[in-house]
């Protein structure tokens, strides 16, 4: 909070970057492991002890799923992975409330976020996490404990330190919920293919408080991780994924089947010259 450049807008990212969904890897299947902290009470020293956060680009228009909070610039997803127990994100919402009831709101004016919604106002990021209860209406197989943020490219940045401050406030805080750390969280920031083309961030410039690292998928030969799947933001329109059919007729005659609301997408699908038909 209160950082040089809690405020900056990151710079675009170049008009050749890739969108390809082939390049999105996933921390789901690291062999270090990838609790999300679901047990505040259990001790071993893990293969990588480190919290990673993995950055690829969801949607290049953020607006389809939340207008007034991801605007029209591109839709992050931020996936949080860490092997170590005691883990720093256990039971995060919570946590975000405690660091607001234990801290003094910096000199500069900002404010720190007292709950969830409060964060998710301040920097449009919205935090999502895969419960027993979460819905999977179709069947995409979501991966229990799992959990991320969804963020506006363009709130990237500032997000990030408040994350810093928030990680490092936990490396202070224990109770008999939160057990005390063993010692202060390391971060590492992935950056997917193109989102590392123009953003970056300095821990003396940006007056980082924890331990930080950039980790780019075009500066490494092999990229260790891979997307998992995570809800989408909500509210979507509805709060579901579109699934896309493809079913031969013909070797030259195909039909298109799209399960779910396509409505967001109609104008460019006609654009297109895709017209649709609806089914029930």
């Amino acid at each position: 909070m209160g950082k040089k450049q809690n405020s900056a807008v990151p710079a675009a990212r170049s008009a050749g970057a890739s969108q390809k969904s082939s390049a999105m890897p996933s921390v789901s299947e690291m062999s270090s492991g990838t609790r999300g902290g679901s047990s505040p009470h259990q001790k071993k020293v893990p293969e990588d002890d480190r919290l990673y956060l993995t950055c690829f680009c969801f949607s290049t228009t953020g607006s389809v799923y939340n207008a007034g909070m991801f605007g029209d610039g591109e839709l992050i997803q931020m996936q949080m992975t860490c092997a170590a127990l005691p883990s720093p994100v256990y039971n995060i919402m919570q946590l975000v409330k405690l660091y607001k009831e234990n801290s003094a709101d910096p000199e500069d004016g900002t404010r720190i976020p007292e709950d969830m919604e409060a964060v998710t106002q301040e920097y449009a990021a919205q935090f999502t996490y895969v419960s027993k209860k979460t819905p999977d209406p179709d069947s995409v197989g979501f991966k229990k404990n799992r959990s991320g943020w969804y963020v506006s490219y363009k709130n990237l940045k500032a997000f990030l330190m408040y994350f810093d401050d928030l990680m490092f406030f936990r490396t202070k805080f224990f109770d008999s919920e939160f057990d005390a750390l063993d010692s202060e969280p390391k971060i590492v920031l992935r950056l997917s293919a193109g989102l590392g083309d123009s953003f970056n961030l300095d821990a003396k410039e940006d007056e980082l408080v924890c331990s930080w690292s950039v980790e780019k998928e075009s500066a490494v030969s092999t990229w260790p991780v891979r997307m998992f799947d995570l809800p989408p933001p909500s509210p979507t329109y509805p709060l579901r994924f579109i699934l896309l059919t493809l079913e031969l007729n013909a070797p030259n005659n195909m039909n298109v089947i799209f399960g779910g609301n396509s409505k967001p997408f109609q104008a460019e699908l006609s654009t297109e010259g895709i017209k649709l038909k609806l089914q029930k």
